[in-house]
């Protein structure tokens, strides 16, 4: 009686061991994973914390899984398609591993926005001011340029405007020029005229109320660092590349916006010329 108990309490031990030491073969299992492209701005570090948030692992044996992260593929200097890897590994060492979509994608810079703006300007996109002034948003548009409206008007008519706040000095410097010095330069009022005007008698070298205003545009762009070409001032042949529209903006100290009213005031060259979201390309030779 005792070695037939022995044997079914050995039996008994022998399933509950190989039950025990049954071998885990099954993975682990993502849930939540989007299934398309998650776009990020160029040049933003993402949060994986946030992107991820609703993304969860289990297991049939482990529990409280985790996963590891690799972010190690994805430039988010570069515009592009990548991929994001999830890995899961249970006690077992069996392993899963997800791809989520990055979209690394170009913004509209204000620039781009500008620039754009500028070339497509038509006389409806204009309100009627007192004594029958014209006006594009907060900028003013001159007379002389109401007949012309493309391309060059809006720039010409902010290089008008801070002639006129050069000209007035530290009179008109309390009203930080109505709304003309903000629209050009890219930093806040300094406390006086003598501390601005550094800044003024440099951009007004380039931004200027003349048609022809070619010559000083390229001279100036030609010293900028940010921006790459050929600038043949005897030939009368130009050509350049902007990579960065904030990156050079922000090297000659005035807006996005502005830099785009400057872009867009070239096109009346017809030039060969190339705009994204957050780059552009120009080539003109006068001599064609």
């Amino acid at each position: 009686m005792k070695k037939l108990k022995l044997i079914v309490v050995l039996c008994i031990s022998i399933l509950i061991l190989g039950a025990c030491q049954r071998k885990d073969i099954e993975e682990p299992v993502f849930h939540n994973i989007p299934d398309y492209g998650w776009q990020i701005p160029r040049g933003e570090i993402p949060d994986w914390d946030s992107i991820l948030s609703d993304v969860k692992v289990t297991d049939n044996i482990t529990e409280n899984m985790d996963y590891e992260l690799d972010d190690s593929e994805i430039d988010v200097d570069i515009a592009g398609e990548y991929y994001l890897f999830l890995t899961a590994t249970d006690e077992a060492g069996n392993q899963m591993q997800a791809m989520i979509p990055i979209d690394v994608i170009e913004e509209d810079s204000d620039t781009y926005i500008a620039y754009n703006n500028a070339v497509n300007l038509t006389f409806s996109q204009l309100t009627i001011g007192n004594n029958r002034s014209y006006n594009y948003g907060d900028i003013r548009i001159i007379e002389s340029e109401i007949k012309w409206l493309e391309d060059g008007a809006i720039y010409r008519s902010l290089a008008t405007g801070l002639e006129g706040f050069y000209i007035s000095e530290g009179d008109f410097y309390g009203m930080w020029g109505g709304k003309v010095v903000p629209v050009v330069f890219s930093f806040e009022r300094p406390a006086t005229w003598e501390e601005m005007k550094p800044y003024v008698d440099e951009v007004t070298e380039y931004i200027v109320p003349e048609q022809n205003a070619i010559d000083k545009i390229m001279n100036k762009f030609s010293k900028v660092q940010s921006i790459d070409g050929t600038f043949d001032f005897e030939n009368r042949i130009f050509e350049f590349e902007i990579a960065d529209h904030n990156v050079t903006a922000e090297e000659m100290q005035i807006t996005g916006e502005m830099l785009g009213y400057i872009l867009a005031a070239l096109e009346e060259y017809a030039p060969t010329t190339d705009m994204q979201p957050n780059s552009y390309s120009f080539s003109l030779d006068m001599n064609r």
